[in-house]
C-alpha cells in the first residue's frame, strides 16, 4: 500500500533531523479484511505514530485508508487516502488517489 513506515503521504522518504532529534521510529497498527455483505470489497486501515529515533521529538501521526473492489471481470478499482497530522516536523498533509487496474 505504501512505503515501509511512510504512509501514503510520503513525507518520510529520508530520515528526518530536527536539532538534536535524528532518525525515525514508527509505531503502526493496522486492520484489514472484507467488507461484510460485499465479498469483492476489501479494506485496509493503518494508524501511524512518528517519533525521533534519538531525542524526544514527536513528529506527528498518520492514517491510511484503502478500499479495493475486485468484482468486475479481471478489473480492480481502488481508493486510497493518506492523512498526516504534524507535530514537530512538516505540515499537515492529505493525499488521495483513485485507480483502475486490469489483469490480463
Amino acid at each position: 500500500m505504501s512505503h515501509s513506515f511512510n504512509s501514503l503521504t510520503e513525507l518520510f522518504l529520508v530520515n528526518p533531523s530536527v536539532g538534536d532529534n535524528h532518525g525515525l521510529e514508527v509505531f503502526s497498527v493496522n486492520a484489514a479484511g472484507k467488507v461484510p455483505g460485499v465479498d469483492a470489497l476489501t479494506f485496509l486501515t493503518v494508524l501511524y505514530d512518528y517519533n525521533a529515533d534519538t531525542g524526544d521529538a514527536h513528529y506527528g501521526n498518520g492514517l491510511d485508508l484503502m478500499l479495493e473492489y475486485k468484482g468486475l471481470s479481471k478489473t480492480t478499482i481502488s481508493w486510497r487516502l493518506g492523512r498526516y497530522w504534524a507535530d514537530e516536523l512538516n505540515d499537515d498533509a492529505t493525499r488521495t488517489s483513485l485507480y483502475l487496474a486490469y489483469s490480463f
